[in-house]
Protein backbone atom coordinates (compact mmCIF):
# COMPACT_ATOMS: atom_id res chain seq x y z
CA UNK A 1 0.00 0.00 0.00
CA UNK A 2 1.26 3.48 -0.85
CA UNK A 3 0.64 6.44 1.49
CA UNK A 4 1.53 10.08 0.88
CA UNK A 5 2.28 12.06 4.05
CA UNK A 6 2.63 15.83 3.66
CA UNK A 7 2.46 18.52 6.30
CA UNK A 8 2.88 19.08 9.98
CA UNK A 9 2.81 16.15 12.43
CA UNK A 10 -0.04 16.84 14.86
CA UNK A 11 -2.22 15.17 17.48
CA UNK A 12 -5.41 13.65 16.08
CA UNK A 13 -7.76 16.45 17.15
CA UNK A 14 -5.60 19.28 15.81
CA UNK A 15 -5.05 17.37 12.54
CA UNK A 16 -8.83 17.11 12.12
CA UNK A 17 -9.09 20.90 12.34
CA UNK A 18 -6.25 21.34 9.83
CA UNK A 19 -7.94 18.99 7.38
CA UNK A 20 -11.29 20.77 7.84
CA UNK A 21 -9.63 23.92 6.51
CA UNK A 22 -7.92 22.03 3.69
CA UNK A 23 -4.46 22.04 5.27
CA UNK A 24 -2.07 19.10 5.11
CA UNK A 25 -1.54 17.25 8.39
CA UNK A 26 -0.07 13.96 9.56
CA UNK A 27 -1.50 12.26 12.64
CA UNK A 28 -1.24 8.96 14.51
CA UNK A 29 -4.86 8.15 13.63
CA UNK A 30 -4.12 8.41 9.90
CA UNK A 31 -1.24 5.94 10.27
CA UNK A 32 -3.27 3.60 12.47
CA UNK A 33 -6.16 3.50 10.00
CA UNK A 34 -3.74 2.77 7.15
CA UNK A 35 -1.96 -0.03 9.01
CA UNK A 36 -5.33 -1.57 9.91
CA UNK A 37 -6.15 -1.84 6.17
CA UNK A 38 -2.97 -3.75 5.29
CA UNK A 39 -3.37 -7.33 4.18
CA UNK A 40 -1.21 -9.90 5.93
CA UNK A 41 2.41 -9.35 4.95
CA UNK A 42 1.57 -6.38 2.72
CA UNK A 43 4.25 -3.74 2.28
CA UNK A 44 3.65 -0.16 3.44
CA UNK A 45 5.44 2.46 1.35
CA UNK A 46 5.23 6.06 2.54
CA UNK A 47 6.22 9.21 0.67
CA UNK A 48 7.15 11.67 3.43
CA UNK A 49 7.46 15.46 3.25
CA UNK A 50 7.18 17.15 6.65
CA UNK A 51 8.68 20.07 8.56
CA UNK A 52 8.02 18.13 11.78
CA UNK A 53 5.58 18.91 14.53
CA UNK A 54 4.51 17.47 17.86
CA UNK A 55 7.09 15.15 19.46
CA UNK A 56 4.43 12.96 21.06
CA UNK A 57 2.60 12.41 17.77
CA UNK A 58 5.88 11.65 15.99
CA UNK A 59 6.80 9.15 18.70
CA UNK A 60 3.40 7.45 18.41
CA UNK A 61 3.75 7.14 14.64
CA UNK A 62 7.30 5.78 15.02
CA UNK A 63 6.00 3.13 17.44
CA UNK A 64 3.13 2.17 15.11
CA UNK A 65 5.52 1.72 12.19
CA UNK A 66 7.86 -0.43 14.29
CA UNK A 67 4.89 -2.56 15.40
CA UNK A 68 3.74 -2.95 11.79
CA UNK A 69 7.22 -4.10 10.85
CA UNK A 70 7.29 -6.58 13.74
CA UNK A 71 3.92 -7.91 12.53
CA UNK A 72 5.43 -8.79 9.15
CA UNK A 73 4.85 -5.64 7.09
CA UNK A 74 7.88 -4.22 5.30
CA UNK A 75 7.83 -0.45 6.00
CA UNK A 76 9.58 1.81 3.50
CA UNK A 77 9.77 5.58 3.78
CA UNK A 78 10.74 7.72 0.81
CA UNK A 79 11.70 11.24 1.90
CA UNK A 80 10.58 13.20 -1.14
CA UNK A 81 11.11 16.72 0.24
CA UNK A 82 12.06 17.31 3.84
CA UNK A 83 12.10 15.32 7.04
CA UNK A 84 12.71 17.74 9.86
CA UNK A 85 12.31 17.63 13.61
CA UNK A 86 9.62 15.08 14.61
CA UNK A 87 9.55 13.77 11.02
CA UNK A 88 13.07 12.41 11.54
CA UNK A 89 11.71 10.28 14.38
CA UNK A 90 8.88 9.06 12.12
CA UNK A 91 11.31 8.08 9.35
CA UNK A 92 13.38 6.08 11.85
CA UNK A 93 10.35 3.80 12.29
CA UNK A 94 10.83 2.38 8.78
CA UNK A 95 12.75 -0.74 7.86
CA UNK A 96 14.20 1.13 4.89
CA UNK A 97 14.57 4.88 4.43
CA UNK A 98 15.20 6.28 0.97
CA UNK A 99 15.87 9.93 0.24
CA UNK A 100 15.37 11.95 -2.90
CA UNK A 101 18.49 13.72 -4.16
CA UNK A 102 16.66 16.97 -3.33
CA UNK A 103 15.68 15.94 0.22
CA UNK A 104 16.79 17.74 3.37
CA UNK A 105 16.84 16.70 7.02
CA UNK A 106 16.98 18.69 10.25
CA UNK A 107 17.74 17.40 13.73
CA UNK A 108 17.37 19.50 16.89
CA UNK A 109 16.54 19.47 20.58
CA UNK A 110 12.90 19.29 21.58
CA UNK A 111 11.35 22.70 22.08
CA UNK A 112 8.37 24.20 23.85
CA UNK A 113 6.70 27.37 22.65
CA UNK A 114 4.52 29.68 24.66
CA UNK A 115 5.42 28.35 28.11
CA UNK A 116 4.42 30.44 31.09
CA UNK A 117 4.47 30.06 34.83
CA UNK A 118 6.69 30.33 37.85
CA UNK A 119 10.35 29.35 38.13
CA UNK A 120 9.52 25.82 39.32
CA UNK A 121 7.26 25.45 36.27
CA UNK A 122 10.14 26.43 33.99
CA UNK A 123 12.43 23.88 35.70
CA UNK A 124 9.75 21.24 35.17
CA UNK A 125 9.42 22.22 31.50
CA UNK A 126 13.21 22.04 31.10
CA UNK A 127 13.29 18.56 32.65
CA UNK A 128 10.47 17.45 30.35
CA UNK A 129 12.38 18.72 27.31
CA UNK A 130 15.58 16.98 28.43
CA UNK A 131 13.71 13.68 28.82
CA UNK A 132 12.16 14.14 25.38
CA UNK A 133 15.65 14.72 23.96
CA UNK A 134 16.77 11.43 25.54
CA UNK A 135 13.82 9.61 23.94
CA UNK A 136 14.74 11.09 20.56
CA UNK A 137 18.36 10.00 21.08
CA UNK A 138 17.12 6.46 21.85
CA UNK A 139 15.47 6.34 18.41
CA UNK A 140 18.44 7.85 16.58
CA UNK A 141 20.92 5.57 18.36
CA UNK A 142 19.01 2.46 17.31
CA UNK A 143 18.76 3.68 13.71
CA UNK A 144 22.33 4.92 13.19
CA UNK A 145 24.53 3.07 15.66
CA UNK A 146 26.11 6.41 16.59
CA UNK A 147 27.05 7.10 20.20
CA UNK A 148 24.76 9.09 22.46
CA UNK A 149 27.43 11.80 22.69
CA UNK A 150 27.62 12.10 18.89
CA UNK A 151 23.85 12.33 18.66
CA UNK A 152 23.63 14.91 21.45
CA UNK A 153 26.13 17.05 19.52
CA UNK A 154 23.99 16.63 16.42
CA UNK A 155 20.76 17.83 18.04
CA UNK A 156 22.44 20.49 20.19
CA UNK A 157 23.80 22.11 17.02
CA UNK A 158 20.44 22.01 15.15
CA UNK A 159 22.00 20.11 12.28
CA UNK A 160 20.77 20.27 8.68
CA UNK A 161 21.79 17.57 6.19
CA UNK A 162 21.41 16.77 2.55
CA UNK A 163 20.70 13.19 1.54
CA UNK A 164 24.38 12.27 1.15
CA UNK A 165 25.20 13.30 4.72
CA UNK A 166 22.04 11.57 5.99
CA UNK A 167 23.29 8.36 4.35
CA UNK A 168 26.76 8.82 5.91
CA UNK A 169 25.17 9.24 9.36
CA UNK A 170 22.97 6.16 8.90
CA UNK A 171 19.60 7.92 8.92
CA UNK A 172 18.96 7.13 5.25
CA UNK A 173 19.76 3.83 3.56
CA UNK A 174 19.80 4.80 -0.09
CA UNK A 175 18.88 7.32 -2.75
CA UNK A 176 15.22 7.22 -3.78
CA UNK A 177 15.09 6.99 -7.55
CA UNK A 178 11.93 8.85 -8.44
CA UNK A 179 10.48 7.66 -11.71
CA UNK A 180 7.37 8.43 -13.65
CA UNK A 181 4.66 5.79 -13.86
Amino acid sequence: MKLKLNGVILDNDTATIYRYFGLDAISPKLISLTIDKLAEGEELEIDLNSPGGYCSAGAAIYSMLKAASAAGHEVIINVIGEACSAATVVMCGADTVKGSRASTYMFHNASLHGASGKSRDMRSYAQSLEETDESIINVYEERTGKTRDELHELIDAETWMNVNRAIEYGFVDEIYLCHQE
